[in-house]
């Protein structure tokens, strides 16, 4: 018999008795990794009353302590997908419980729900976590009471969560048997004009805005932009930031796949189906099957502001508008000049001549207090105020920079650094396979920039604190506690904050009240409002612009700092794979990777290197340039978690390792790792080792290669298998998928009858895809069957960690 504690007992009678008292309540609960969920689910909570409701918000992580989904009656569960489509930290106790095998069909039957699930369509574990969730609750006697969401983070996680989050309402006030009207709308509708009359409008220091940006023109100027220009920037530092879909980077399929739990349900009350980004085309998607009771009046609540542009072009509606800056700074109407095409900051018909529906303008709820009496120690600042960061399993520490070399000639189109660190006295162990968090600083450069644009020099070196506004109307409002409680504005800009993450729609908005001259802050509601989604989705979210790029652009904008920390976002560590192996040195880790170069153009106001790529660059700029230095570099790092991507424990099992470019660096530990098993076990058979390596050029970014041959030379490496993609060898296979359908015969016996384990690392979106599409064939083939046959083998391989990725975009 379960027995509780009186503080549970207390706590779960307050809420039964909260419940039966609120016929407006419905429990909000979210898990997050890096925060995507739980801001998503702070913003459906902010705004519950607007619809009169009351959401009874709390972590998933607080489960029989806060709340207890058996007593529930109604649920919603925001939700984020990591690992190998694992539950994120915070949610990992509930899942533990939800999924206990002992559990009646009928546990939840008092229980109606709906899941909002995050993930990224380039990997195959697409929204798993949500998914789990979502099949769990109905299997255990739960009802869908309003259709679940499956959010893609790889082509904008507002495509679903936007119409989602606008439907949900509706679908919320029909079960809790509340009329469909809205009863309280605390924001009020707005409707302007803009006119087409520019003569008044004036902008500030028009020199500040790019040409590119003036005129339209997208054009790359610099040589490097032909290199890069055919795919998406991603200021992701080899994409392997924590984004909210995925830490330890996994699987590179679409969701598509996974329609096993989608629902087909009859009855307007249930779900027709589960929701996608490719299902929703429109606003209308949502609101057809859930909020179609509503009246007019219903869309023009305290969630949506609705502009009116009636009269702002007068041009044919085939013309964008674009604005040229005069001599006097003054748009005359002699210098409205009819562009081709849209940009940054233009926009065309019919998006030009639309009313426009925005966000809700976020609540102030932050402050700060400046100290010119105190003086504080920056050095001795705990980094991030302390505050863990996702997925780490040790405490930042301070480890020792040892060398720095690079891996690539100087003519190489990518510039690969190794670094070896001293970790001897930091507590950190590693296996390998495993993979560190960088701790890392923003670029000065942009940092002072940003002090100078918003005009306070004489502030950001006085000790400040950030406390909370009061009377704020932000629901759980909460100082960043990332941020150290006594430091300088300086320091948290250029340690705490992510200043080139792409500003979410709220942030634009925010912006937009803090704008003055009216062309430019009609365009940034644009950008923000749902029906500019598609200018947002181009211009800023797939140029990657970040709230330097916007400030440039839009001269006339001016936050206030206040303002500005309550939307920047925590500047997160950024993952490496280990390269070495503890078994050569334990006091030594090395890892590799690409210095990220992105040029200005499209938005971007200037060239940049990667965040943390630059940043370790220039912090060992003198080692890899054979420079010496009289001082100790120090590089914060942590360990983090690894539940899957390591050697096997049985040293007999064949593996397989496809890793082109850095994705070869985990190998490299795992070979030298089996190099010394096979030196301390020589009476030993051990499982046959092959490597397939690829990347443009022998002779230039032919990374670890002369390791690589030593250890087949050595017989550590059973077969290497490269290739080249731009030297042009001919009929020599070009990437790594050609060189795998070369020896199909082998790979699919290694793997279908000696229990090979496959090991993939690199890019997700293309070669990790296109490996699993060789996979396919070649298993297909060797069992003698069809495609979907191969990939039912292959999932079950996944499922039992017999096919491993570790994977970024």
């Amino acid at each position: 018999m379960r027995v509780f504690s009186p503080s549970k007992i207390y706590l779960y009678s307050r809420l039964k008795v909260a419940s039966m008292m609120s016929n407006n309540r419905f429990l909000l609960l979210y898990g997050s990794q890096t925060g995507q969920a739980q801001a998503i689910a702070e913003e459906i909570h902010q705004y519950a009353n607007n619809h009169g409701l009351e959401a009874d918000i709390h972590c998933l992580s607080q489960t029989e302590k806060k709340f207890n989904i058996v007593d529930e009656k109604l649920a919603v569960i925001v939700v984020s997908t990591t690992g190998d489509g694992d539950p994120p930290d915070t949610a990992v106790k509930f899942w533990r419980r939800l999924k206990k095998k002992t559990l009646p069909d009928d546990h939840l039957k008092h229980l109606k729900f709906t899941v909002l699930g995050l993930g990224d369509s380039n990997y195959t574990s697409f929204c798993k976590n949500g998914k789990n969730f979502d099949k769990r609750f109905e299997q255990l006697g739960g009802t869908r009471f309003y259709p679940s969401g499956f959010a893609d983070d790889g082509v904008g996680l507002e495509i679903v969560v936007e119409p989602w989050i606008e439907g949900l309402w509706a679908a919320l006030r029909k079960e809790l048997n509340l009329d469909c009207q809205q009863t309280n709308t605390n924001s009020n509708t707005q409707t302007e004009t803009v006119s087409t009359d520019f003569q008044n409008l004036k902008i500030q220091d028009s020199n500040s805005i790019p040409s590119e940006l003036r005129n339209g023109d997208l054009t790359e100027k610099d040589s490097s932009s032909s290199q890069i220009s055919d795919f998406k920037i991603s200021e992701s530092d080899e994409g392997r930031t924590d984004s909210e879909p995925t830490n330890k980077r996994t699987d590179a399929t679409k969701a598509s796949s996974s329609n096993d739990i989608e629902e087909n349900l009859t009855n307007q009350n249930a779900v027709t189906k589960n929701i996608t980004a490719n299902d929703i085309s429109s606003t209308k998607t949502l609101s057809n099957s859930s909020a179609n009771n509503s009246n007019d009046s219903t869309k023009e609540t305290a969630t949506n502001e609705i502009v009116q542009n009636k009269d702002v072009c007068e041009h044919d509606r085939e013309q964008p508008i674009s604005m040229t800056v005069s001599n006097d700074k003054t748009f005359g109407a002699s210098n409205i000049e009819p562009e081709p095409k849209k940009s940054l900051i233009s926009s065309c018909p019919p998006l030009s001549e639309s009313s426009l529906t925005l966000p809700p303008l976020p609540p102030v709820y932050l402050t700060i207090s400046y100290h010119p009496e105190q003086t504080v120690d920056l050095s001795k600042l705990p980094l991030h105020g302390g505050v863990a960061f996702p997925s780490a399993t040790s405490p930042v520490v301070m480890a020792t920079v040892q060398s720095a070399q690079r891996l690539t000639r100087n003519d190489a189109v990518k510039t690969c650094l190794k670094i070896e660190l001293d970790i001897s006295n930091t507590g950190i162990e590693y296996n390998p396979g495993d993979s560190i968090g960088v701790v890392c600083q923003n670029n000065t450069d942009e940092v002072n920039f940003l002090i100078n644009r918003l005009s306070i020099q004489d502030k950001v070196d006085i000790p400040m604190t950030v406390q909370l506004l009061e009377n704020t109307k932000k629901k759980r409002a909460q100082v960043p506690e990332f941020v150290p409680k006594n430091c300088t504005l300086r320091h948290a800009l250029l340690m705490t904050f992510d200043l080139r993450t792409p500003p979410k729609k709220a942030f634009i908005r925010l912006l937009a009240e803090y704008t003055n001259t009216e062309s430019e802050k009609r365009r940034l509601k644009e950008l923000c409002s749902r029906q500019g989604s598609e200018d947002y989705e181009q211009f800023i979210r797939f140029e990657s612009i970040s709230i330097i790029d916007l400030l440039v652009a839009f001269p006339s904008c001016n936050p206030p700092i206040e303002r500005m920390l309550e939307m920047l976002p925590r500047l997160q560590a950024r993952p490496y794979s280990v390269s070495s192996s503890p078994l050569v040195d334990p006091g030594k880790l090395e890892f590799a990777f690409n210095i990220i170069e992105i040029p200005h153009g499209n938005g971007r106001h200037d060239n940049r290197q990667g965040v943390c790529t630059g940043w370790m660059s220039k912090l060992s700029n003198h080692l890899h340039n054979n420079e010496s230095s009289q001082e100790d570099i120090q590089m914060p790092i942590f360990a983090r978690t690894n539940t899957s991507f390591r050697l096997p424990d049985d040293v007999t099992r064949p593996l397989i390792l496809i890793g082109p470019g850095t994705g070869v660096a985990p190998f490299i530990g795992f070979l030298q790792h089996r190099y010394h098993q096979r030196q301390q076990q020589e009476s030993i058979k051990f499982g046959e080792t092959w490597l397939f390596f690829g990347c443009r050029h022998r002779n230039r970014d032919y990374i670890f290669r002369d390791t690589i041959e030593q250890f087949e030379s050595n017989g550590t490496l059973s077969k290497l298998c490269v290739s080249f993609s731009r030297d042009g060898e001919v009929n020599a296979p070009c990437y790594v998928q050609d060189s795998m359908k070369l020896h199909q015969d082998d790979l699919g016996k290694l793997v279908l009858e000696r229990n090979a384990i496959i090991y993939v690392c690199g890019d997700a979106k293309n070669m990790a895809r296109d490996v699993n599409n060789a996979w396919t064939e070649i298993i297909a083939k060797y069992i003698n069957g069809s495609e979907e046959e191969a990939k039912t083998v292959l999932r079950k391989m996944r499922d039992e960690k017999q096919y491993l990725e570790d994977i970024w975009t």
